[in-house]
């Protein structure tokens, strides 16, 4: 959905770069198999990284299969089958995207708007079938979204600065949190969740910092204005900067003390997007030089300057 939880791909090993994308091309079939036609064009990184999350929590070990890429037929890509929770990201974030629909049906205009109503039949589908596969996780996700929509109409006149991380930011930790430990069993639940919660908070002040601009131009509601108004200051873009170091910094802590085999290539991944990868995208988001990346682009690092640092 949003698509800023990547790694740094000059940092990851040629071994782990190729499971990187052996598990954005998994994830991508999964969404098509378990949702149905059209989920998997909602496919974003943050589901790559959830996936992943999940599979060192669980300690899950997919087989890695060739088959034929849905978007390029005549190509046989490497993918990663036969996990649940590959399968179980593949739903939860398709359910996302469907919910995100429903809201841009009420909220946007013009051809965004358009979009969202031809898109919504097939994304009822999504829904269902991802209901089916973890039976009431549609709802606990409509509930959480709930108290985060709630959460942001009251959050206006709050002060960003003086409370560190927001309540929307909260809110939205809660979902991806939730998602993050679903289902894991024992200590690793309150880590995963943990984990999840300060990713959701990172995320949401990212798109907020990404949005900022274009928000103020076009007048529509964004959680920073409320404490720095239409501009931000070097100091402001600093504390900013700290506050998603804050959070990157504080899941890496909560991995540290998981039940994982650090050895394996999804902790080095994970680890590499925690202390590499969500610093370089807050530093590239602050400083103006951040380009949401095409589909395509998936496998290639974003911040072509840094290749050789």
């Amino acid at each position: 959905m949003f698509g800023y939880v990547q790694p740094y791909i000059p940092n990851l090993t040629v071994g782990d770069y190729e499971y990187y994308r052996a598990a954005y091309c998994g994830l991508c079939r999964s969404m098509g198999q378990v949702c149905g036609a059209g989920a998997n064009l909602t496919l974003s990184y943050d589901g790559v990284f959830l996936s992943l999350l999940r599979m060192l929590m669980t300690k899950d070990a997919p087989e890695c299969e060739r088959h034929r890429c849905p978007y390029s037929p005549l190509v046989r890509k490497n993918m990663l089958t036969g996990s649940p929770d590959i399968d179980f990201s593949a739903g939860a974030m398709s359910t996302l995207a469907a919910l995100k629909l429903e809201d841009d049906i009420i909220d946007e205009e013009g051809l965004k708007k358009l979009c969202a109503i031809l898109c919504r039949l097939p994304a009822k589908k999504w829904v269902k079938r991802a209901d089916e596969q973890d039976t009431g996780i549609v709802q606990i996700i409509r509930d959480k979204l709930a108290l985060f929509y709630t959460a942001e109409e009251s959050n206006s006149d709050r002060d960003f600065s003086d409370s560190g991380i927001d309540e929307c930011a909260e809110a939205f930790g809660e979902v991806v949190g939730m998602l993050a430990a679903r289902g894991i069993e024992f200590e690793n639940y309150a880590i995963a969740y943990s984990i999840g919660r300060h990713v959701g908070r990172w995320i949401y002040c990212i798109d907020a910092l990404d949005d900022f601009k274009e928000d103020v131009k076009k007048g529509r509601y964004n959680v920073l204005t409320a404490a720095y108004g239409t501009e931000l200051d070097a100091d402001e873009k600093m504390t900013l900067e700290c506050i998603l170091r804050d959070e990157s910094d504080s899941a890496m802590a909560m991995l540290d003390l998981a039940d994982v085999d650090e050895h394996s290539r999804a902790y080095r991944i994970v680890k590499n997007i925690l202390t590499e990868g969500m610093p370089r995208i807050a530093r590239a988001v602050i400083d103006g030089s951040y380009r949401k990346p095409r589909r395509e682009d998936a496998i290639k690092y974003t911040h072509k300057e840094d290749s050789l640092k």
